[in-house]
């Protein structure tokens, strides 16, 4: 094994720094809700509504009834206004972050229709 050498702005061979690009590093994370376990991917610089809106995506729960959590990486609920992952290398992969919030109902059905 050779030692890491710490990043100084070049490339190892001195060309221009190119194996971590600030504006597309993504990071893997795990979103619990309630018994599920979903996969998000975060970017550095992302608002927290964006957040909210690629969960929406997943779980239908609106932004507006989302609380989110993770200590690890903010104090209390995530606000629309917050931005996270500022520095995505320090977040290992696959950090979980917690949703509590009820979905909008996926299926109407009338009475009839209902199983008993």
């Amino acid at each position: 094994k050779h030692p890491k050498k710490a990043c100084r702005g070049k490339d190892h061979d001195g060309g221009p720094h190119t194996h971590h690009n600030t504006t597309t590093m993504r990071k893997p994370i795990i979103l619990k809700w309630g018994k599920q376990s979903l996969s998000l991917t975060i970017h550095r610089g992302m608002p927290g509504s964006d957040l909210k809106h690629q969960i929406y995506a997943l779980t239908n729960v609106p932004p507006t009834r989302q609380k989110i959590l993770c200590p690890k990486l903010w104090k209390g609920a995530l606000k629309d206004t917050d931005v996270i992952a500022t520095d995505v290398d320090s977040i290992p992969n696959n950090t979980k972050i917690t949703l509590i919030g009820t979905a909008d109902k996926l299926i109407e059905k009338s009475m009839d229709e209902r199983p008993r």
